[in-house]
């Protein structure tokens, strides 16, 4: 294995870490190399998991083999470790420099091998602080959201709203933070269901680690609203900016000026005003408000005084690209699927009282009950109608005033008693403590889901999606509809197969042309960009070199106009 990468560099020290190193060979047609061009700028993933996990079991398979292949897999949509069952395992392994790809148990086995080290979260740490490091410009402005995965199985879990269903589900929350392009940056997990304003403080606390002292800007929905949370934000250095919750006055129409935004061949106008809205725990802060075509108008609230109108604007109303990229994880890498099977006792945590939660809606039945008993007495003392029992008959014979009287005084002492239940249920509310520990309540036996394995999953994830996003920008410089089609053209190329030709220490990559001549003179770009990095297989000797056959390879990638008819 020491001379199997034909040098005696890294090959020769990853096999002295006791598993196997990488020899890649040629090969006339790999399926899925595409894929190469984003594992040759995976290195800062595998080191930063180096630091975390060190090794292995000594074996073939080891931590480099087995993160580029879950890395391989997510980019190519095999989203679980049973979908291997129905792939080649020489073509995964030839893209991984190895004469095969692990079957379904032993991949299993070594998951269950690094989640028992528990290093996932100093994993992630470490590369989202590599991740901000690499690109200060976009961690400016931070998108946070939660995200609920729903679980359908038979544990006893605790429910929380599931947005997108508009209904209460079991299942974990998660809050997810992202850059200013969308892209991810951390994910962290509280236990429960807490609303996005509990956890803010805990969010920016590891943002904080992260960014270090750097001016930013969290962005957050109506879910984020609190004004101690504001102040909590501010206190710790951080700009907020988020949608008003609650009433408040239209703008007038003439204190609203136009702005327009130059993106690209598109121009979009926003009809902007300011003034000063008052917060509860906060204390005045900036409003921004938006009016629609529709004349409906939204406001913003933001702690940034000096920034311009439509910076406030653009940046509130860019948090679509997080939702966005909720929805394409959840589509194209599987993000709310279930990873293991089992359950975890939760650590014990206050909860809010459900005693006080069941006396709170005894209460409100209560009170709604002696509204209409007051209301039904005014009404008789008025003499708008009879109380019960009166019926029609006596009405029309009109028995005394005796009789009226004493149905009047049976009212009063219904009133009466209803208003003491009142009364003794709102005392019994008060005595109550609003929270208690889940251990003393009926829902001591809730479980919650295994959260190693799944974060070890989702950061593989998220670095294969900034690695499809990075190829994305690439092409942007040589697809004109990128904006449009830049995702799909990315999956396209990372299937396509190609020709793997191997001399010394360089390997050749040479991709077959594409369905269209746009899609191969994008994707002959796309190689051109990558080649100037200097790309290098991880943990090799191996140089890479990418090309489309016809540019002085084999084949023929025509520059002229299509002739599809």
């Amino acid at each position: 294995e020491d001379g199997a990468g034909g040098g005696a560099g890294e090959p020769a020290a990853t096999a002295e870490a006791g598993e196997a190193a990488v020899c890649l060979a040629s090969a006339a047609s790999v399926s899925g190399a595409g894929v190469l061009l984003a594992l040759a700028g995976c290195g800062p993933l595998l080191s930063a998991a180096r630091t975390a996990y060190g090794k292995l079991q000594e074996g073939v398979y080891g931590l480099r083999a087995t993160l580029l292949g879950l890395l391989l897999m997510a980019l190519l949509r095999v989203n679980s470790a049973e979908s291997l069952k129905g792939k080649d395992p020489d073509h995964m392994g030839r893209l991984l420099g190895l004469k095969r790809f692990c079957e379904m148990k032993t991949l299993r086995r070594k998951l269950s091998e690094m989640a028992e080290q528990r290093q996932a979260a100093a994993w992630h740490r470490i590369l989202a602080k590599g991740w901000a490091e690499a690109d200060e410009v976009q961690i400016g402005v931070l998108y946070v959201d939660g995200h609920t995965r729903a679980y359908f199985g038979k544990e006893a879990v605790a429910k929380g709203w599931c947005s997108r269903r508009r209904i209460c589900l079991p299942g974990e929350s998660d809050t997810w933070v992202n850059d200013a392009r969308g892209e991810p940056l951390l994910r962290v997990t509280a236990e429960g269901h807490p609303a996005l304003a509990q956890v803010l403080a805990e969010v920016a606390a590891a943002v904080k680690e992260m960014v270090g002292e750097r001016e930013v800007t969290v962005v957050f929905d109506r879910g984020g609203w609190s004004g101690p949370a504001f102040r909590q934000l501010r206190e710790m250095g951080f700009h907020f900016t988020t949608y008003f919750r609650g009433k408040w006055a239209p703008w007038p129409e003439s204190e609203f000026s136009e702005h327009t935004v130059h993106g690209g061949s598109r121009e979009e106008k926003y009809a902007l005003a300011e003034g000063r809205i008052s917060i509860a725990g906060y204390g005045e802060a900036r409003a921004v408000v938006r009016q629609c075509e529709d004349g409906k108008q939204v406001a913003v609230v933001t702690s940034k005084e000096e920034a311009p109108l439509l910076e406030i604007a653009l940046e509130m109303f860019g948090r679509w690209q997080q939702e966005n990229f909720f929805k394409y994880m959840r589509a194209e890498y599987g993000l709310d699927a279930l990873i293991e099977y089992g359950s975890e006792a939760p650590e014990d945590r206050e909860i809010p009282n459900p005693a006080r939660q069941a006396m709170a809606k005894e209460l409100q039945k209560a009170r709604s009950s002696l509204k209409g008993m007051q209301a039904r007495y005014g009404r008789m003392q008025l003499g708008g109608q009879p109380g019960e029992g009166s019926g029609a008959a006596a009405t029309a014979e009109g028995k005394g005033k005796a009789a009226s009287a004493k149905r009047l005084a049976a009212v009063r002492a219904e009133v009466a008693a209803a208003g003491e239940r009142v009364a003794k249920l709102s005392g019994e509310l008060t005595a109550l403590p609003k929270r208690v520990l889940l251990s003393e309540t009926e829902r001591a036996q809730e479980k919650v889901l295994p959260g190693e394995r799944k974060l070890f999953a989702d950061v593989v994830k998220m670095a294969a999606y900034r690695a499809e996003c990075e190829l994305m920008r690439k092409a942007s410089h040589h697809f004109a509809r990128n904006a449009e089609e830049g995702h799909a053209f990315v999956r396209m190329v990372l299937a396509q197969p190609a020709q793997l030709r191997v001399a010394g220490d360089t390997v050749e990559v040479i991709f077959k042309p594409l369905s269209a001549p746009r899609y191969t003179r994008a994707l002959r770009g796309i190689c051109d960009d990558v080649n100037g990095t200097e790309p290098r297989f991880p943990e090799s000797p191996y140089r890479l070199h990418f090309a489309v056959a016809g540019d002085g390879q084999t084949g023929h990638a025509s520059d002229g106009p299509c002739q599809e008819v």
